[in-house]
């Protein structure tokens, strides 16, 4: 007949047997989708690189617009004020009315 103690031993050994098997099919099963993981942490790193790049890149060109503005006000100041020059040059010589 078994004793409290041989039950113990049977149930602890059991047990052990029953957590080493439950391991192996998790980290079975689990290996599969640590893989993917992997890989969308890889995906999603180069995704916040071309962000990065592109957030760069918008800042730059903003920054080349509003270069390219500032030159094109001055220009079509310098170029009104020339037309202001001409037309003061035709009144004075009376090619146009004043």
């Amino acid at each position: 007949m078994l004793t409290k103690d041989d039950l113990q031993a049977i149930s602890d050994l059991m047990d052990r047997k029953l957590d080493e098997k439950l391991d192996e099919r998790f980290e079975r099963e689990l290996s599969p989708i640590k893989q993917e993981l992997k890989e969308l942490k890889g995906s999603v790193n180069l995704l916040n690189v071309k962000v990065d790049r592109n957030t760069r890149k918008l800042k730059e060109m903003d920054l080349s617009m509003k270069n390219i503005k500032f030159d094109n006000d001055r220009k079509f100041a310098r170029l009104q004020d020339g037309m202001d020059t001409v037309e003061q040059v035709l009144r004075m010589n009376r090619f146009i009315p004043c």
